[in-house]
C-alpha cells in the first residue's frame, strides 16, 4: 500500500487565492512534488510553498524536509477595516499602505481632547478562522503591539478621546471688510 499525500487540489479549492503552479504526479505519492503560490491580488499568509510528500503520507518542506504548513494567502488590497468611522475625538494622522497587511496606522486627539483609552498606533494583520467544515476565512484585523499569553496579537482598540474640561476651540471669523463700532447699553 502506498502513502499518498493529502490531495493539493482539495487545499487549493478550500483556500482563495491559492494556485496550484506545479505538481510532478498527479497521484500524490510519496516523492511527488508540488508548488503553491499566491494568485494574482493575493499575498502569502503563512505556510510554505515548495512541497514534497514524504514517506508518512505528509507534505514535507523541500528545503528541509521538515513537516510542511501548506500556503495560505490572503487578498492584498484594503484587508483591514476602514478606522476612521469609529473615531471618538480623534483623528487618523497617518496611514502606511492604504490598510493592507502591515500598514501602520497612527491616530491623534483633536485639539483640546485627551486619550482615554485604546491605542494611538494600530498594525494591520490578518487572522485565519476555520470553520467546522474545513474551509477557511482569512479577515483583517488591527492589531495592538501586545500579545496574549499564547502569543496571539491583541486587537486594537481605536483611540478614544474625551473633549478637555474647559476647552473652547478657536473660532477663526476671516477679515472684516468693514469696521463694527459696538455700543455697550444697560445697568
Amino acid at each position: 500500500v502506498l502513502d499518498l499525500c493529502p490531495d493539493l487540489n482539495a487545499h487549493v479549492e478550500a483556500n482563495p487565492g491559492v494556485h496550484l503552479e506545479f505538481l510532478s504526479s498527479w497521484t500524490m505519492d510519496v516523492g511527488a512534488m508540488g508548488t503553491l503560490e499566491c494568485a494574482p491580488g493575493f499575498l502569502p499568509l503563512l505556510g510554505d510553498s515548495e512541497l514534497t510528500c514524504g514517506g508518512s503520507g505528509h507534505w514535507r518542506r523541500r528545503a528541509d524536509s521538515a513537516p510542511a504548513i501548506l500556503l495560505k494567502c490572503f487578498e492584498k488590497a484594503d484587508l483591514c477595516p476602514d478606522l476612521r468611522s469609529g473615531l471618538n475625538g480623534s483623528y487618523l494622522a497617518s496611514l502606511s499602505k492604504q490598510r493592507m497587511h502591515g500598514s501602520i496606522a497612527s491616530l491623534k486627539c483633536l485639539e483640546g481632547h485627551d486619550a482615554v483609552g485604546g491605542n494611538s498606533t494600530a498594525y494591520c494583520g490578518a487572522k485565519e478562522t476555520t470553520f467546522s467544515n474545513g474551509s477557511a476565512e482569512v479577515t483583517g484585523l488591527w492589531m495592538s503591539s501586545a500579545f496574549d499569553t499564547s502569543g496571539e496579537p491583541i486587537p486594537a482598540a481605536p483611540l478614544k478621546c474625551a473633549r478637555r474640561s474647559g476647552f473652547c476651540a478657536t473660532l477663526s471669523l476671516g477679515s472684516f471688510t468693514q469696521a463694527i463700532n459696538w455700543t455697550a447699553t444697560g445697568p
